[in-house]
């Protein structure tokens, strides 16, 4: 893994200090989730949102299949027609 030194920015490439907290939450790499400034990351939110929305997908998120209970805590239009099988 790339020590926080070598990091650069997702946008500019200058050298990066700060990562996005969502991607850390998410365990996603650094290397794509590190920014200079917040103003940087503020610049490149609207295309790095994505990256959160794809790791959430390849992971089964949002797949009643997968939430288990949490799919019983959704009201309205946020549940699946298709219930969650329990063990």
């Amino acid at each position: 893994m790339a020590d926080v030194a070598t990091l650069s920015c997702a946008r500019c490439s200058k050298p990066a200090n700060l990562q996005c907290p969502k991607c850390v939450e998410l365990k996603l790499p650094r290397e794509d989730a590190t920014f200079c400034t917040q103003d940087c990351f503020k610049a490149s939110w609207s295309m790095h949102k994505s990256v959160h929305l794809k790791a959430k997908q390849s992971n089964g998120a949002g797949n009643p299949e997968n939430e288990g209970w949490q799919y019983c805590m959704k009201k309205g239009q946020g549940r699946t027609p298709k219930l969650p099988y329990f063990d």
